[in-house]
């Protein structure tokens, strides 16, 4: 029998919930589709993670695909699942995103706490070549955008921000949630409510936490760790700093870093005085880092003790002792990549800024760090 391939054969069928008793939302939001999947390559994709209640890609007003897609589960812990094991799965050639729907029942647009979120989002660390128009096209899964513009320079080139203005403030609240971080074009996003436009808007409590680091984002690719580290002593006049612009397995800047502060208060004082400075024709995203950013290679700066061997997030770090005081971090990683792929490498220094003859390399995985320990 042959298969109907359109939306209604499977839409037709009655939903049978779409949030758990428990609030849970059971149904996804499918992103970055291509335009030849069915609901029902769709529905057999992601049946991976559980019974599949309804595949609806979303039509554009000619009837073609919008490139995404809701997708609703029997149960909440099925589509919990399907975000954890099927976000950036392949599907027709497509690695596609899969996040919370945030326009069902159970979600936080019908939450009345986001009412006065701003509609209007600050899109960083966009790649130069992006333009208004794919940056709209980015944004346009979540809803309606009323205005999008790719701010340049004089000369016409981009400084490498946005903004997109939706019609609706829910839209834009979810924007924010589900596309911050997420990785375009080789370069981690920074996805926020438009200060600008968040006057009237709940603001978001100040750093007050222990934290000692802060993440910089929006950095040019040209940006090398000791550029990052001399605008940091001069803006923050804070000598002592230790600094990594993290780095992809090609070698190549992925446009964000870390810096390291002796203090909390440092750390505070500094994300007041960065955020939104301009580096290199960058206009800088600075806030406390969470966690969990120096996932890719890089170096740079000075560190803190270790181990032998520690695992630590998704690495794998090692101490190494006996180097020469004329070891930088750069020969360091040089020599240790012959192992594996390492994130990386920091030399221990003394008060001074002279090297203590010891170091850290941090692997990616503890297979790539177990032949550095045999030799």
């Amino acid at each position: 029998m042959k298969r109907r391939d359109n939306n209604k054969a499977e839409g037709s069928r009655k939903r049978t919930r779409i949030s758990g008793g428990d609030g849970r939302n059971a149904s996804v939001f499918v992103g970055q589709l291509s335009t030849r999947t069915s609901w029902q390559d769709l529905k057999d994709h992601m049946r991976r993670a559980g019974n599949v209640d309804r595949a609806n890609i979303l039509k554009n007003s000619t009837g073609g695909s919008k490139n995404c897609a809701l997708v609703d589960y029997e149960h909440p812990r099925e589509a919990e699942r399907a975000i954890r094991e099927l976000n950036n799965s392949t599907l027709d050639g497509q690695r596609i995103l899969v996040r919370v729907n945030e326009h069902s029942q159970g979600s936080q647009r019908h939450s009345p706490h986001v009412s006065s979120t701003p509609t209007a989002v600050y899109v960083g660390n966009l790649d130069y070549s992006v333009t208004w128009q794919t940056l709209k096209d980015k944004f346009k899964p979540f809803g309606r955008i009323e205005h999008a513009e790719v701010v340049e320079e004089t000369g016409g080139r981009s400084r490498g921000w946005g903004l997109v203005r939706f019609a609706d403030s829910h839209d834009a609240a979810a924007a924010c949630r589900q596309m911050n971080n997420e990785d375009w074009m080789g370069r981690r996003l920074e996805v926020r409510p438009d200060k600008k436009d968040a006057n009237n808007a709940p603001r978001q409590a100040e750093h007050r936490d222990d934290s000692n680091q802060i993440y910089v984002g929006n950095l040019s690719y040209e940006t090398s760790w000791q550029n990052l580290k001399d605008f940091v002593r001069d803006v923050c006049d804070i000598s002592d700093v230790r600094v990594e612009v993290i780095e992809g397995s090609d070698g190549r800047s992925k446009g964000y870093g870390i810096v390291k502060f002796n203090s909390s208060r440092e750390a505070t004082k500094a994300i007041r005085q960065l955020d939104e400075r301009e580096l290199q024709g960058r206009r800088l995203n600075v806030r406390a880092d969470r966690g969990g950013s120096s996932s890719g290679s890089g170096g740079g700066g000075t560190g803190g003790g270790g181990g032998e061997a520690s695992s630590g997030g998704e690495g794998c770090q090692l101490f190494v002792k006996n180097l020469s005081f004329d070891t930088k971090w750069q020969d360091l990683k040089d020599h240790f990549r012959q192992c594996g792929s390492v994130q990386h490498t920091e030399i221990m220094e003394r008060p001074d800024g002279s090297s203590k003859g010891t170091g850290l390399v941090k692997f990616s995985n503890s297979d790539d760090a177990a032949p550095a320990l045999k030799k």
